[in-house]
């Protein structure tokens, strides 16, 4: 408790000589009070009105799950065998130096281990406030740990040895995931994960896209170098993606539907907005025309239907 400092004032104006003991001591560090005053006779207190502040008690709870945060970073630090550097969120995932980064309860809500030598995540279990996590270039197979981990927005699992993706299925606030040059075939575990505005399945093993068509917040899908041929999935996607990379695949037919879109059809990747399908050995239409750009694909699709009226 402490006295209502505006009911303190206005008894101050009526006593000079409080007053002027107060303001000396208050801006030099010694008083002019006469000696021998006591605040007693001075300054009668008992009708200033009382204000208590409440302090917040942290909960035991509270307590130990920041201890317990703190001490799997020292386990990771002599699993790795470095430091682990503390940084802003806004740099855990872009960087390649290994660190975490907490919120204002000391809580770890994103971790970078990155190139770490790491096989076993299950210490993850416990960081059930993560959102924003980059274990990428490690030796990673197992990602069962992952299971709990709700709060996770952002996920970086590139160059792992990742076969079986189903422990994700249920992490519904992901709107990035990347899997990159993994051993996936089965990506049925994602149709669920309806917040997914970037999903990046490079360099795996895929062939059946269907799952994605349910993802309707993706603008930007990454599929270069898998096994895929049926493209057609990409047309139910309600909301047009920006960015979607097809290159070395086993694609034949490009659907009009899909250059409907309003990319940009590109042969070469560019790192830009666009449609991009160089190495797939598409007939329709033909590599000749994609090369020309968009407009000759749009031109050769117009001449396609034009020649199908002629001959009805």
């Amino acid at each position: 408790m402490r006295y209502e400092s505006s009911a303190l004032k206005g008894v101050l104006r009526t006593n000079k000589r409080l007053r002027r003991c107060f303001s000396s001591f208050t801006a030099g560090g010694q008083t002019s009070c006469p000696k021998g005053a006591k605040l007693t006779e001075l300054l009668d207190l008992s009708s200033l009105p009382m204000v208590s502040y409440p302090l917040k008690k942290k909960t035991g709870d509270e307590t130990m799950a920041k201890s317990r945060d703190l001490e799997i970073i020292k386990q990771l630090e002599q699993q790795v065998g470095k430091k682990l550097k503390q940084m802003p969120l806004e740099e855990i995932m872009p960087s390649a130096t290994n660190g975490f980064a907490i919120d204002e309860n000391s809580n770890i809500i994103g971790l970078n281990l990155y190139n770490s030598n790491i096989s076993d995540i299950s210490f993850l279990r416990d960081l059930t406030h993560l959102t924003h996590l980059k274990l990428s270039v490690n030796q990673i197979s197992d990602i069962l740990p992952l299971k709990e981990l709700n709060a996770l927005t952002e996920l970086r699992l590139e160059k792992n040895q990742i076969s079986d993706i189903s422990p994700i299925k249920e992490l519904n606030a992901l709107t990035s995931l990347s899997l990159d040059y993994n051993q996936i075939s089965d990506i049925s575990p994602i149709k669920e994960l309806n917040a997914l505005t970037k999903l990046s399945l490079g360099d795996n093993q895929i062939s059946d896209i269907s799952p994605i068509k349910e993802l309707n917040a993706l603008i930007d899908l990454r599929l270069y170098n898998n096994q895929i041929s049926d493209i057609s999935p990409i047309k139910e996607l309600k909301k047009n993606p920006k960015r979607l990379d097809l290159e070395n695949n086993r694609i034949s037919q490009l659907p009009i539907e899909i250059v409907e879109l309003g990319m940009e059809i590109e042969w070469e990747y560019d790192y830009i907005e666009g449609i991009f399908v160089r190495g797939n050995p598409l007939e329709t239409p033909p590599i000749e025309i994609i090369k020309q750009g968009t407009e000759a694909v749009r031109n050769y699709f117009k001449e396609l239907e034009e020649q199908s009226v002629r001959l009805l």
